[in-house]
């Protein structure tokens, strides 16, 4: 520990009622030579308080339990007489706590010490370091008294120099208006082409384009700062220096269109000496005088070198994606495949008659959803599907299933050019394929030729399909909301499930008329 050398005395007040620790204090004191002393000593907090207001005390060594007061009360009652921070004051117990020494720092003791592990060097150390704050305090507590005056006499002498500004710039004002009425109209007009080359500079300088202005010699006027970075060259290096010494033949073709009066807009990349390639996009943008003459072109591109990484990562991002939808819709097509396998091997082994027509039928199902499948696999879009082409695909599936004998049953397609997502192309097939299948299974039982007609067109954002034959038609009462059928119950739902409407007329065979939105 720092011994101070201070030779003054130092007068401390115990106030502590055992005799033994008195002793104690006096002697642990002692032993240390930092100051010469002077001991003080009551027994009770009263006489310390009366004691401190007699004569002038350095430090206090105070005993949180005393006969009369604790040593809490006592700081209480000292501050509020005298003031914290105006003495250090060290408070000692012999059967404290933790919690004490809290509420006796607390309460504004300087320092806190056990009498049970006490020793002079602790004792002296508390002593000290409680002196030191103190003093630390007095001496900020001066300095913030002497900034305050200094402070009262800053604002003095400010409130002096702003009257001295004030009188000063009325003088300079009075000046000012007088050569003003002498220059405004030319000060005026300088004004205005400063600011408006400063402005139209700062615009060319903030653009993230680089722009260049080239006269009709092909020869630098100006160019922007990101033309600087761009081509790694300052202006100064460029003001006067064609564009042939800067660049070559680099776009040759369209800088002579552009003198030429002709607008142009390209794309040009140049590669440097470690293989990378940068893309730009540039426009040459003809400047012709009052009277057509050629004087210039203005050259402004943007580096789109990112934009095509991108693009092209999109791009392979999309291929892929592309293969894997492919190969998506090829494996649930061999799967469907796999399905209408095994009803087939079904329908052979079945010994009823009635169930293999059913077999039949639920394959030219399944059949129709994997047609989908198989020409989304075909097709490098696998986002739709052309309903036409997939319509006579599925007809000359479901034809090859019956067996018409004599009879001579035709079908046609007769639009083209319409597409459906995936989601709505199932669900019309399905559809398409109930339809055509009731047609060919009871539309032509009493007639040897037969003809069913697929139409289709797209009229106010919606897609109207009609599905007809010239058959038999359907009974006038037949209501496809309360049929029991298979098949008709198949259409309700699925029209149900794209949110389309189904119409049903009986006159010269059976028409289905189906709405929905594609």
């Amino acid at each position: 520990m720092e011994i101070s050398t201070d030779p003054e005395t130092r007068t401390v007040l115990i106030v502590e009622d055992s005799d033994a620790d008195r002793s104690r204090y006096r002697k642990f004191i002692g032993e240390m030579t930092a100051f010469n002393k002077r001991f003080l000593e009551e027994e009770s907090g009263e006489a310390g308080l009366k004691r401190y207001g007699q004569e002038p005390i350095d430090c206090i060594l105070l005993d949180l339990h005393l006969p009369d007061m604790d040593g809490l009360e006592f700081l209480e009652r000292f501050h509020k007489a005298h003031g914290r921070d105006v003495c250090p004051t060290v408070m000692l117990t012999g059967r404290g706590s933790e919690a004490d020494a809290v509420k006796a720092l607390q309460a504004g003791a300087h320092d806190y010490l056990s009498k049970s592990d006490l020793t002079a060097e602790n004792l002296n150390r508390a002593l000290e370091n409680a002196i030191d704050k103190v003093n630390l305090h007095k001496r900020l507590e001066n300095q913030r008294i002497d900034l305050e005056v200094k402070n009262t006499q800053l604002q003095v002498m400010t409130d002096q120099l702003e009257k001295l500004v004030e009188e000063r710039t009325r003088n300079l004002i009075i000046t000012n208006e007088r050569l003003l009425v002498e220059i405004e109209e030319r000060r005026k007009a300088e004004a205005q082409v400063r600011e408006s080359a400063r402005f139209n500079r700062m615009i060319m300088d903030a653009n993230p384009a680089f722009i260049a202005y080239m006269d009709e010699e092909d020869c630098y006027r100006f160019a922007n700062q990101y033309y600087q970075k761009i081509f790694q060259c300052t202006e100064e290096d460029l003001l006067g220096k064609s564009m042939k010494e800067h660049m070559g033949d680099a776009f040759r073709e369209q800088r002579e269109a552009a003198l030429s009066g002709e607008a142009q807009d390209f794309e040009h990349h140049r590669t440097d000496e470690d293989g990378h390639t940068e893309w730009y996009h540039i426009m040459l943008t003809p400047h012709t005088g009052a009277f057509g003459e050629m004087l210039g072109y203005f050259i402004v591109g943007m580096d789109v070198t990112r934009q095509k990484h991108n693009e092209d990562y999109i791009q392979r991002s999309l291929d892929e994606k592309q293969i894997l939808l492919r190969e998506v819709h090829h494996r649930v097509k061999n799967n469907l495949q796999v399905i209408q396998s095994l009803l087939r091997m079904q329908g052979r082994e079945s010994q009823s008659a009635a169930l293999v027509p059913m077999l039949r039928e639920s394959q030219n199902r399944i059949r129709s959803i994997a047609l989908v499948h198989e020409q989304l696999y075909k097709q490098d879009d696998v986002s739709e599907i052309d309903l036409a082409d997939y319509l006579k695909l599925l007809l000359r599936q479901v034809f090859r299933t019956f067996e018409f004998g004599p009879k001579r049953i035709s079908s046609q397609v007769e639009f083209k050019d319409i597409y459906l997502s995936l989601t709505k192309a199932i669900p019309c097939a399905l559809i398409v394929n109930e339809l055509v299948t009731n047609s060919i299974k009871y539309a032509f039982e009493n007639s040897e030729d037969g003809e069913i007609r697929i139409m289709a067109e797209t009229k106010d954002d919606k897609l109207i399909l009609i599905v007809r034959d010239n058959g038999c038609g359907f009974s006038e009462d037949i209501d496809i909301d309360e049929s029991e059928t298979l098949g008709l119950k198949i259409v309700r739902t699925l029209t149900r499930q794209i949110g389309g409407q189904l119409e049903i007329n009986c006159e010269n065979g059976a028409q289905f008329k189906l709405v929905f939105e594609p």
